[in-house]
């Protein structure tokens, strides 16, 4: 398992993940279909910002997911989005992708936390980030805040 950074040419790749059916039922923001020109406008406004990072999971050179970091430089924060293809999420690829981004990330950035925003209905996702260390931070109307204190190594 490796991560690369987003490139040009994953923007349907990354258009096909948005609109599955278990990415919007799961998603905070966007619980519907995104246009292909919504999702162009974002992707390249994305490739472009310099407090985002996107990142393709692949396993044996085969895309299975991807992992996105929005720093927020001045709270000195961290906002994590990660989905990984149904098939492969029993085989520690996210914990995995996490921990190079992070490892990655706490080199560039002095960062407090990572959080990851879910939905309360998303008991998968809250297990998963629970497993990596995540704590509840705030628990809102329909979603927890859920933080991660980085620690540097």
């Amino acid at each position: 398992m490796r991560i690369r950074f987003a490139k040009k040419s994953d923007i349907w790749l990354l258009y096909n993940w948005v609109n599955k059916i278990d990415s919007i039922k799961n998603k905070l923001i966007t619980n519907k279909k995104i246009s292909k020109t919504d999702h162009k406008i974002w992707y390249e406004n994305s490739l472009k910002n310099r407090n985002r990072y996107i990142w393709i999971i692949e396993n044996k050179h085969i895309a299975i997911g991807q992992l996105r970091f929005d720093i927020n430089e001045d709270k000195k924060l961290c906002f994590i989005d990660i989905y990984i293809d149904k098939e492969h999420r029993k085989n520690n690829f996210g914990q995995n992708a996490i921990n190079k981004a992070i490892d990655f990330i706490i080199l560039k950035y002095t960062l407090d936390y990572i959080i990851a925003l879910v939905l309360k209905t998303n008991v998968k996702s809250l297990n998963f980030f629970y497993s990596l260390g995540f704590g509840e931070f705030c628990n809102l109307k329909n979603y927890f805040e859920l933080r991660l204190k980085v620690e540097k190594k």
